[in-house]
């Protein structure tokens, strides 16, 4: 599981891309608005917080699933 900010201003979210097409099998990429490199953003509406958050929450129940 690859979890990375969009607007990272260290590492380019693009690095998770090519981590997960190195090694495609049972890899899942997240990409989201409401981090950076280790610390909060802006989010862009309240409405997008919370997409990101449930899809989030989605992620982590499904790595619990898969254990």
């Amino acid at each position: 599981m690859l979890v990375h900010g969009v607007d990272d201003p260290a590492v380019p979210y693009t690095e998770s891309l090519r981590l997960a097409a190195a090694r495609p099998e049972r890899t899942r990429v997240v990409l989201v608005h409401l981090v950076g490199h280790v610390e909060g953003a802006q989010p862009r509406s309240w409405a997008a917080a919370v997409r990101e958050l449930g899809a989030l929450v989605l992620v982590v129940y499904g790595l619990g699933r898969a254990a």
